[in-house]
């Protein structure tokens, strides 16, 4: 299942999950209050990224 951590402000990902939900699920670990504002980073290298898109 998934962590609830209270004040949770950045969630940092390295490298890109395989789907985009899976990304969104992780970046909403922060900010889970009411309210509460928070930063979600993805950090990828320039090989991982599909330079047609």
């Amino acid at each position: 299942k998934g962590m609830d951590l209270p004040d949770v402000k950045i969630v940092v990902q390295y490298k890109a999950s395989c789907d985009l939900s899976t990304l969104w699920q992780r970046f909403g670990r922060g900010a889970r209050a009411q309210g509460a504002d928070a930063v979600g980073i993805l950090l990828v290298e320039k090989k991982d990224t599909d330079a047609e898109r």
